[in-house]
């Protein structure tokens, strides 16, 4: 996220001590913690860092980026499947948190990251929208865990 000029921001409907525990266990480098928010209270909160990019695993997670205007990148690795993901709206479905790199390369070099999306037939990919990403000084660019 970094290197495309963005910032690393975790925003999860757990408590925020309860994902600072977590971040800093697995030694996370991010660059602001929002806990205890869940669907458009994320997006509130994402609107108000001016994020442009939201990953998550939940249909509450699409819904969030949807509120804060941001591009939905959604995750079948958690409760829900590909399937709900895409139906709840995601702009982008990747197959795991791997393929975000490669997806954030391709899109914020104009391309649709097409070479990460989710790729076992599945309707993915349709209505994704191109990133605009600015310094990270003004925040945007901002990804979250929807945890």
């Amino acid at each position: 996220m970094k290197a495309a000029g963005g910032r690393a921001v975790i925003v999860s409907t757990k408590i925020e001590s309860a994902v600072r525990l977590v971040v800093e266990a697995v030694g996370l480098v991010v660059d602001e913690i929002a806990g205890g928010l869940f669907a458009e209270a994320k997006g509130h909160y994402l609107r108000r860092i001016e994020a442009s990019v939201y990953v998550g695993d939940h249909p509450g997670d699409v819904r969030a980026a949807a509120v804060a205007g941001a591009t939905s990148v959604a995750v079948a690795t958690g409760p829900h499947t590909a399937a709900e993901l895409v139906a709840a709206g995601a702009d982008v479905l990747l197959q795991d948190l791997r393929a975000f790199p490669a997806w954030l390369a391709d899109t914020s070099r104009g391309r649709p990251g097409a070479s990460a999306l989710w790729s076992d037939n599945s309707p993915a990919g349709h209505g994704h929208r191109r990133l605009g990403l600015r310094p990270s000084g003004h925040h945007k660019g901002a990804t979250g865990n929807g945890s």
